[in-house]
């Protein structure tokens, strides 16, 4: 059945002259095994849906209590997300723009994040296209343009130097019919300047709807808006766009960043878009510069606006409003953290490479959780804790409970603990330490098994029967991500 229903959407559909290519995603709860009234069953079909994305378009899945904590993020995120913009839980963190020749801070993007109750600070990226789903996208989207009017105002009246401030407008707003007028609405309700706002939009919403996008877009230059042109090269980039559509700014895709030191052909790339935007009168803003090596490379060869981790990440209001008032930011590098960091000082052994391991929830505020084990890798082993590196954004919380699995030297552990501290190293990525929770047997078998691994690692001899990760964590990581 659920093939047959894939098959049937993968057919285009006719909208008076458009032909619209739709995918789809399906999740499959059956009773009685996964639930015994409607609502258990509807629950656990939107579960068995999130994992069913995270495999790729046009799949299903059936549910299985055993899915791991990322589809599980993703359905709680679901479920919680219009009672959270009712209950006010989103807010607005603000990411400089910064000019590398005198460091001067000329702009911000507003990017929202969510405090969700159990998981904690959600980044946009982890929730967006749940709300682009749902619905919800267009109501968060009015929120935010509001939001940050409301803060210009603020800036204004408190007699500081105000600054471009950037808003990500999803496809479905920008089509939406309403978006020119309800900005110039907020405009003049907060009596701000036209010239503070900045809209960014994909090169998807130009390519799917490129009349309804061209009109939207003249109309907003004609407030005197600017618009940017987001991830430009993450795909279905043309240079006939940048003419076509008079745009403003180009903000070039991350990836190109990435390995811009590296790659030659990154290189070719971000010195090419540079020329042209010179030559067409195109701001070019670099995103995603995290190393000096890439900071570099980019003020060398006169980028005139960088964004990303070198200089700072996203910030909260109060905090942005600090560095805001200095006007000035001085790139740093010491944010990517290091994996060797140690926080504990009871024993623990720093292990000579990452060892994979397995980590899932059991339990959250009391509430007993089945699911499946996703990989983690592990730098260092404790008799009372554990540090690793995962892409999954985890809270720090007490009453999330996790059980930890790791074979070293033959021997199978398991234990449940929590976790204590967090860092952001990264790429994406983040680091976590974690505390076990007492367990006599697991203790015994944790003592024996590192004073024998301690030895081996002083005596330099070799360490059998312990799965060990030998190639670059990062990339290793990010397959783990990219094969969910």
């Amino acid at each position: 059945m659920s093939d047959d229903i894939l098959a049937s959407l993968s057919e285009p559909f006719y909208v008076e002259e458009y032909e619209l290519f739709l995918t789809s995603n399906i999740g499959v709860s059956l009773y009685p095994l996964d639930g015994k009234d409607v609502h258990s069953l509807l629950q656990n079909a939107h579960v068995a849906m999130y994992r069913s994305q995270e495999l790729g378009k046009n799949t299903f899945q059936m549910y299985t209590s055993n899915l791991n904590a990322n589809s599980y993020k993703l359905y709680t995120l679901d479920r919680d997300m219009r009672k959270g913009v009712k209950n006010k839980e989103f807010s607005i963190h603000y990411q400089p723009k910064v000019r590398p020749t005198d460091n001067k801070i000329i702009g911000a993007e507003a990017l929202m994040r969510w405090n969700h109750p159990v998981w904690g600070m959600v980044a946009a990226g982890e929730f967006i296209s749940i709300a682009e789903e749902n619905g919800v996208i267009l109501e968060m989207g009015d929120w935010i343009i509001e939001k940050v009017c409301q803060q210009i105002r603020v800036w204004i009246e408190k007699e500081f130097d105000i600054i471009p401030i950037s808003i990500n407008i999803s496809p479905q707003q920008l089509l939406s019919g309403n978006l020119v007028s309800y900005i110039k609405a907020c405009i003049e309700k907060y009596s701000i300047p036209l010239s503070m706002l900045e809209i960014e939009i994909t090169e998807g919403s130009l390519i799917a709807n490129p009349k309804e996008v061209f009109q939207t877009i003249v109309e907003l230059k004609e407030l005197g808006i600017k618009v940017a042109l987001d991830d430009f090269g993450s795909g279905f980039s043309s240079l006939s766009h940048l003419k076509d559509f008079a745009i403003d700014v180009v903000k070039i895709d991350r990836s190109f960043v990435k390995d811009i030191v590296s790659s030659e052909k990154n290189k070719i790339i971000v010195k090419s878009l540079l020329s042209m935007c010179k030559g067409l009168g195109v701001d070019l803003v670099v995103e995603g510069v995290e190393t000096k090596e890439q900071h570099e490379f980019l003020k060398q060869n006169e980028v005139r606006i960088i964004q990303g981790y070198a200089y700072s990440k996203p910030l909260p209001e109060n905090v942005f409003l600090r560095i805001l008032k200095q006007g000035i930011l001085e790139p740093s590098f010491s944010s990517i953290k290091p994996y060797n960091s140690e926080r504990r000082k009871y024993f623990r052994v720093t292990l000579p490479q990452f060892l994979k391991g397995g980590m899932t929830i059991t339990e959250i505020n009391g509430k007993e959780i089945q699911m499946k084990a996703m990989e983690i890798v592990i730098k260092s082993l404790g008799i009372r804790g554990l540090r690793f590196a995962s892409h999954l954004q985890l809270p720090v919380r007490s009453d999330i409970t996790m059980e930890f699995t790791q074979t070293v030297m033959g021997e199978e552990i398991n234990m449940l603990g929590n976790i204590v501290w967090k860092e952001d190293i990264g790429n994406n990525l983040f680091q976590y330490g974690i505390q076990f929770h007492p367990n006599e047997r697991g203790e015994e078998i944790l003592t024996r098994v590192l004073n024998q691994l301690a030895m081996n690692i002083k005596k330099n001899k070799s360490i059998p029967d312990t799965p060990f990760i030998e190639e670059n964590i990062t990339s290793y990581l990010q397959q783990i991500k990219d094969n969910l």
